[in-house]
């Protein structure tokens, strides 16, 4: 710890300077912003000839015993409590589900996770054996904690987060973060700041959540947290992001599934339907409300029916059926999933043959759903690189996860001004009714297809938890319903930035959605008949929407597999290269390896013999993103969780497991994507995750 007695006023502002001169190279965002930041709250304050130091805010300390003492009991406290072997359970081991059906991915990683031995017995907890695999640092103060505890404890990742932008700014005078950045500069390592230059705009909540998302899957199983001065709100802040945390990790993706979309996307581009773009096609002031299947639904459907004529109606998934039901025809409907039950749910829902219905689908769509309808157009999320592979050039943004989330985007992207939502309440108040009855997830009818879906599909469920309802009490909901929340909320909140932003409106009764304003039952028709004077909008809007759309050209179709298919055999490489060479002996070796990988994964600049087009690199990260997060999962997971004598056999299982994922990659892409068969001959449009239970 240093001792301030020691130092003159010219030795702070020399190590400002260095500070600076480190960040100017590699965080030059940092630099720019406090290269020349004035204070106006806090200052340092130095007392001659004492080794402690103080911060002041109007005056007032904000360190009654200072700073060198309330940073060294913190430092002292953590560094004694990781000092030695220390068993942690803060998440339980998630275990691998074998697919029911063969795939090469899952059925690497099942058979990885069911050799390892703690697979036999109850999950105890991970042991951290004289080192953390990753710290989260609340808070810097003057970064004198956080200097001690890098030079005394072994942390493989770490993020320093800030958002009193002042306070990192007399960090500079005190600690030298070149030194502390040059402790995590070894192969295995990685530390990341998140520093905010405004600490009221909630930018730096958004730039934090990003920071540890990146750093998945040490987040949220793997990490600790150290609050400076064990500040309240910062601790508040970090459980908001960490809750959201599990929820994504619920959404990886694998490699089975990204292949089938390749292939389903290359069937589609091959018709070269019309793509559409971002971009506002015809101002559209009349109502459009979204429907989706929440159950809710049930009770507004029959005034949505009564007001058809004065509104532009967009079904998003299943909220399809639900309409047709009830004798409604939307004028579009929005696909997202490339499942093939979407088109086993879609062709028994009472579509007529000779619908008027225009089909907004995302570009990897079952081939077979873009049959059932009268127009098509397709679409890219920015959520996935597709739009990046075919050089499309923009997206959708918040297209996901769910058709929901998709049809709003649309709709915001495409000029609609006054947008509602319906049967999207992303909760429900009893577990046995979470969809409307009229969906296929609601009252079985006498179909054998209601029944065939409801026993093999519609049952599982994951666990329920609790969010603010409308009425402002509470209503239950799901991990994969908050998550889709979330994206909405995110959506309309970075619409209201803009001037002039679409109008937002709930007539679903469930969660509380905000961002959008709900709106009563005997409300809807006041609004409805006030907003929906212009019934010539929609021709306008159909003209500017087929005059701006445009399609991938054959060349590209026929040139860009074969460039990804190189570029999968060089990443596959460096990853079996990696795997080989690092020795596997202690827990830590794991985590470092692990850490390793992660960062390879996310690594997607041009290295040596890899592809000149940024696109091919983004989506071969995007084929091998999922399933290589799981096998650095299991590694994580099951070597801290190993006791020591079981350590080298799962070591050696995990490495043989892992090399032969990587080794087949290019050999499952070649058969299932650049050998593919005619769409009349390809039997794998018919084959459905969701019916093998995965």
């Amino acid at each position: 710890m240093l001792d301030f007695s020691k130092l003159t006023e010219e030795d702070l502002i020399a190590r400002k300077i260095k500070n600076l001169q480190f960040f100017s190279t590699y965080y030059k965002g940092i630099y720019d912003h406090f290269l020349d930041l004035q204070l106006s709250r806090l200052e340092l304050s130095i007392t001659p000839g004492s080794r402690n130091v103080d911060v002041l805010e109007g005056g007032v300390s904000l360190y009654p015993g200072g700073v060198v003492d309330t940073a060294g009991k913190e430092a002292r406290d953590f560094i004694r409590l990781f000092s030695e072997k220390k068993r942690i359970k803060n998440f339980r081991l998630r275990a691998a589900t074998k697919p029911p059906c063969q795939r090469f991915a899952l059925d690497l990683i099942h058979q990885c996770a069911s050799d390892s031995p703690v697979s036999a017995r109850p999950f105890e907890g991970y042991l951290f054996d004289g080192f953390v695999p990753s710290v989260v640092f609340l808070g810097v103060g003057l970064g004198l904690h956080i200097d001690d505890i890098t030079r005394s404890t072994d942390i493989v990742n770490a993020i320093i987060y800030e958002p009193d932008p002042e306070f990192f700014a007399l960090s500079m005078f005190v600690v030298d973060w070149q030194a502390i950045w040059a402790r995590f500069e070894k192969k295995g390592y990685s530390l990341s700041f998140v520093i905010s230059s405004n600490p009221d705009s909630g930018e730096h909540v958004r730039m934090l959540e990003n920071e540890m998302k990146k750093s998945i899957p040490f987040h949220p199983d793997f990490t600790v947290f150290l609050s400076h001065r064990s500040n309240e709100r910062l601790i508040k802040i970090f459980e908001g992001v960490r809750d959201r945390l599990p929820v994504i990790n619920a959404n990886w993706d694998n490699f089975d599934r990204q292949v089938d979309h390749l292939n389903q996307e290359l069937h589609n581009l091959e018709r070269h339907p019309p793509i559409i773009l971002p971009q506002h096609c015809q101002a559209v002031e009349r109502p459009i409300v979204i429907v989706g299947s929440g159950p809710s639904l049930d009770n507004r459907i029959e005034s949505i029916k009564a007001h058809r004529d004065k509104i532009v109606l967009m079904s998003a998934g299943t909220g399809l059926r639900a309409l047709l039901r009830n004798g409604i025809e939307p004028d579009f409907h929005v696909e997202l999933d490339s499942d093939f039950i979407i088109y086993d749910i879609i062709s028994n829902s009472g579509l007529r043959p000779d619908n008027n219905i225009v089909l907004f689908a995302k570009s990897t769509v079952n081939p077979l759903v873009t049959d059932l309808f009268s127009e098509v157009f397709l679409f890219y999320s920015a959520e996935t690189n597709d739009y990046h592979f075919w050089n499309r050039g923009e997206a959708f943004a918040g297209a996901s996860p769910t058709c929901t989330n998709a049809a709003l985007s649309l709709a915001t992207n495409l000029g609609f001004r006054n947008i509602f939502l319906a049967g999207s309440d992303y909760g429900f108040l009893s577990e046995s009714r979470d969809h409307s009855e009229h969906s296929v997830y609601g009252k079985p009818d006498n179909s054998e297809f209601v029944k065939r879906f409801q026993a093999t599909v519609g049952g599982r469920k994951s666990e329920v938890l609790e969010v603010e309802s409308v009425d402002g009490g509470r209503i239950f909901t799901r991990g994969d319903y908050l998550f889709a929340k979330i994206k909405a909320e995110d959506l309309m909140r970075a619409q209201n930035r803009y001037e002039n932003p679409p109008a937002f409106f709930n007539i679903s009764d469930g969660a509380r959605i905000e961002g959008a304003d709900w709106v009563s039952p005997d409300e809807f028709p006041v609004l409805v008949h006030r907003l929906s004077d212009n019934s010539g909008e929609l021709a306008a809007f159909h003209g500017a929407l087929r005059s701006g759309a445009g399609n991938v050209s054959q060349k590209l179709i026929e040139e860009r597999p074969s460039e990804l298919e190189r570029e999968l055999k060089q990443r596959c490489a460096r990853f079996e290269s990696l795997i080989k060479k690092t020795p596997l002996s202690r827990r830590v070796d794991g985590v470092r390896l692990a850490n390793t990988m992660r960062l390879e994964l996310h690594d997607v600049s041009r290295k040596r013999g890899m592809s000149e087009n940024g696109g091919v690199r983004l989506m071969a990260f995007q084929l091998m993103w999922g399933s290589t997060l799981q096998f650095i999962y299991l590694l994580l997971a099951h070597g801290l969780a190993c006791e020591d004598d079981e350590l080298e056999a799962f070591f050696h299982a995990w490495r043989k497991t892992s090399l032969e994922f990587f080794a087949e990659i290019p050999h499952e892409y070649n058969e299932k994507v650049s050998e593919r068969l005619p769409r009349e001959e390809d039997s794998r449009l018919f084959r459905s995750f969701a019916y093998e239970g995965q």
